[in-house]
C-alpha cells in the first residue's frame, strides 16, 4: 500500500466511524477525504482537486465489497497527480 493510500485510506476509516452519529455521514466521509487529498497534493505542489473529480472515482468504488479500500486507492492515486480511469 502506497503511504498516500494508506493516509486516505486512514482518515476515511475514522470519517466511516462516524455514521451513526451523523445524519449527513457521506458529505462528512467525502469532505474528509477531499481534506486529506488535497492535503498530500499541497505537500506534493500540486493543485487542489475538485469535489467533482473525488466523486468520480468514488462512484468507480461504489457497490465493490471493498469499497472502502478501493475508493482510498483511487483518491491516493489523485493524490499522487495520476490519472484514474475506469
Amino acid at each position: 500500500m502506497r503511504a498516500s493510500h494508506k493516509a486516505v485510506f486512514d482518515a476515511l476509516v475514522e470519517a466511516q466511524k462516524q455514521r451513526s452519529a451523523r445524519t449527513d455521514w457521506h458529505d462528512y466521509e467525502m469532505q474528509a477525504v477531499m481534506s486529506k487529498v488535497n492535503e498530500l497534493r499541497a505537500a506534493k505542489g500540486l493543485a487542489t482537486m475538485a469535489l467533482l473529480e473525488l466523486q468520480r472515482v468514488e462512484a468507480m468504488a461504489c457497490g465493490h465489497v471493498d469499497y472502502t479500500s478501493k475508493f482510498a486507492l483511487y483518491a491516493g492515486e489523485l493524490a499522487d497527480g495520476l490519472e484514474v480511469s475506469p
